[in-house]
């Protein structure tokens, strides 16, 4: 089996040398100027893409603020039911033990004697 390998036949002579020009001196007010032009490119597009950064930006803030302060708010409900019932329980083991706050479960009268 025989490959075709193509040969180049014809020979291609650069381009003549072009004249290029000397870069012309850019003055501190021509460069101003262009950093001028720039950052009016710029701005525009900021202008345009700005507000939408924002808000992806503080919807993002505002979930993970949510989520910090809702992870706030029952640590302190826990620590407040704790307190509360570190509180409540001593008192009702009091009432409990004076029987003061219990009603019989048998009714007055019933006959026992």
């Amino acid at each position: 089996m025989h490959r075709f390998v193509p040969t180049l036949t014809e020979v291609v002579q650069p381009p003549p040398a072009m004249h290029v020009p000397e870069p012309l001196p850019i003055t501190p007010e021509v460069l101003e100027g262009i950093v001028d032009a720039a950052l009016k490119r710029v701005e525009a597009g900021l202008t345009q893409k700005l507000p939408e950064l924002m808000a992806v930006l503080l919807h993002e803030q505002a979930l993970a603020l949510s989520e910090r302060l809702r992870r706030e708010i029952r640590s302190t409900v826990r620590e407040s039911v704790q307190a509360t019932l570190a509180q409540a329980i001593p008192e009702l083991r009091h009432v409990l033990a004076s029987g003061s706050g219990i009603r019989s479960a048998a009714p007055h009268g019933s006959g026992t004697t």
